[in-house]
């Protein structure tokens, strides 16, 4: 059955906050099932609750257009499923939220505007990004699942992030992203493209997304949960991927356990780094929300046709070198058929206590290129220092065992 928000009293003219009758619209295909549809309009509205078996339809004419004003984004603090105070910047605040939702969706072929400029001020002091988020409140991500099963994001586009997530899938099992275009500004900080944590059997395909942030995230931060979940069994197929930090990034500080991932047929263009696992050696838990309470695993990653430019290292793994930074190993990684174009090479450093091994790379070519485009980069982004040399480095590989090269090229 379809219910037009219009019908529930949508106005659509970009001014008119239309949230009530969107909500409206999801409550009452929520009862039996059913397709809510928004066409013909842009859609202002603050944050809404997506229900079971309630498909979300955005029309190629229609636009959903996120509130300018704070006051219209809620936090969500009775819903229980996580740990708000222990979430990314203390909130649970979003856009839309799939809350324990079971056969939802959010589809159609027009678009989501986050009105992002409303929520970031220049920032003139800052060579990474050229702005900043304002000094209060700004939407920490656009779209939040958590809890749910049987979830599907298809086709939409995403626009103007306000210094925030675009999609976090939360554990969350058996969710399908599919032929979505993210547009998020390199000026602005935060932005990532689709960041999943603590999910199991999750699909991402033909997905086009440019990122000032990562644009595809696994991760394993079970801090909000009530127990610890993994990462796992993810694929990522058929992308395209702009990045002014990651194009693919692994774990961070104190997450649990990553694995089973594939990633194939993904071309990545001017990205800081191509692939990054990267644990930072600095815990700054007093000022970082975002930090886990388990040893970071990773295993049992397959990367295969890949394309990378970047304009660092076109592969960093780094397990950093404190005792609160928990890693219980990085291991069985391999690269196949994986082209990359870069000033730098890969760089793979574990540590005495959590040495990386097993990784193999077969047919893969690394060629170090002419660093000029990457200096004349608008923001320097991720891993790379505003002012740093671009001089070509040789391949790093230290704290490793059982590193293969089968058929592989190095250096020009």
């Amino acid at each position: 059955m379809n219910f037009y928000i219009r019908d529930f009293g949508a106005v659509g003219d970009g001014r008119a906050l239309d949230t009530a009758a969107v909500q409206a619209a999801i409550d009452a295909a929520a009862v039996s099932g059913g397709q809510v549809i928004a066409e013909g309009g842009i859609f202002k509205i603050g944050s809404i609750l997506l229900r079971s078996n309630v498909e979300l339809h955005i029309a190629a004419d229609a636009t959903l257009l996120g509130s300018e004003n704070i006051a219209d984004y809620q936090d969500f603090k009775e819903l229980t499923h996580m740990d708000w105070e222990l979430a990314p910047r203390k909130s649970n605040s979003c856009l839309i939220l799939l809350h324990e939702c079971e056969n939802a969706a959010i589809t159609g072929f027009g678009a989501i505007d986050c009105n992002g400029q409303h929520f970031v001020v220049p920032d003139p002091e800052n060579r990474i990004c050229k702005y900043k988020r304002i000094d209060g409140f700004t939407p920490p991500r656009v779209v939040l699942a958590v809890g749910c099963r049987n979830l599907t994001i298809r086709d939409v586009t995403m626009v103007n992030q306000p210094a925030g997530w675009s999609y976090w899938i939360h554990d969350c099992d058996f969710v399908t992203v599919k032929d979505i275009t993210i547009r998020c500004s390199v000026e602005y900080p935060n932005n990532d493209g689709v960041h999943i944590n603590c999910s199991r059997d999750v699909t991402v395909t033909g997905c086009d997304i440019h990122c000032s942030d990562d644009c595809l995230v696994t991760r394993a931060n079970s801090a909000t949960l009530k127990e610890n979940k993994p990462c796992e069994r993810i694929r990522f197929s058929d992308c395209r991927l702009t990045s002014y930090s990651a194009g693919l990034r692994i774990g961070w500080v104190n997450d649990g356990v990553i694995r089973d991932v594939a990633m194939e047929n993904i071309t990545m263009t001017d990205c800081s780094v191509g692939i990054s696992l990267y644990i930072p050696t600095l815990v700054r838990s007093e000022k970082i929300t975002d930090v886990g309470r388990e040893a970071t695993l990773v295993e049992n990653f397959r990367f295969r046709d890949l394309s990378i430019e970047a304009a660092g290292h076109p592969i960093y793994i780094k397990a950093g070198d404190r005792e609160e930074v928990k890693v219980a190993g990085i291991r069985d990684l391999e690269f196949t058929n994986v082209t990359c174009r870069s000033p730098q090479l890969p760089y793979i450093c574990g540590r005495p206590d959590a040495i990386v091994k097993d990784i193999r790379f077969v047919n893969c070519s690394f060629t170090q290129t002419d660093s000029t485009w990457c200096e004349k980069r608008p923001c320097t982004g991720y891993l790379m220092t505003p002012g740093q040399s671009y001089e070509p480095l040789p391949m790093t590989v230290k704290y490793a065992e059982n590193i293969q090269f089968l058929n592989t090229t190095i250096g020009n």
